[in-house]
């Protein structure tokens, strides 16, 4: 048991060699992560930027709507999003066709009707055409 007495400095200066070594090798990612915004500091410049975003995204696509030469109506690369926002009928034209939760999809924003008619199996022209339809003639809330 004496020997172990004997071992404590060798111990000591092995743990202190590692400690260093860690702490050398941390000092990069430490560095790094100084220069990072905070998780608030994002979601604060997210929630300034999130209206922006949206009325920005709205001229984009009140201006490729304008240059469509087959003018202002439904077309397949619309997305959900935007075909829910065209009228307030639209919803339940997709529901009749089997399609109720778009307006609570999460892939809403990105997936275009024609990737929708093609993953549902739906009738993409006959689709269009209920859609167009509403355009035609009087809103749902003036019925």
């Amino acid at each position: 048991m004496a020997a172990m007495p004997l071992l404590d400095p060798l111990v000591h200066a092995l743990r202190t060699s590692i400690h260093a070594r860690v702490v050398a090798a941390l000092r990069p990612r430490q560095e790094l992560l100084a220069g990072l915004p905070r998780p608030a500091e994002l979601r604060a410049q997210q929630q300034a930027l999130s209206p922006l975003l949206r009325e920005l995204r709205a001229r984009i696509e009140a201006a490729e709507d304008l240059q469509r030469e087959d003018g202002p109506g439904f077309h397949a690369r619309m997305t959900i999003e935007r075909v829910l926002r065209r009228h307030p009928g639209a919803g339940a034209v997709l529901a009749s066709v089997h399609l109720p939760a778009c307006g609570g999809c999460a892939v809403r924003f990105d997936e275009r009707l024609e990737e929708a008619a093609h993953a549902y199996g739906l009738d993409l022209p006959r689709l269009l055409a209920e859609l167009n339809n509403l355009l035609s003639g009087p809103t749902p809330s003036s019925r």
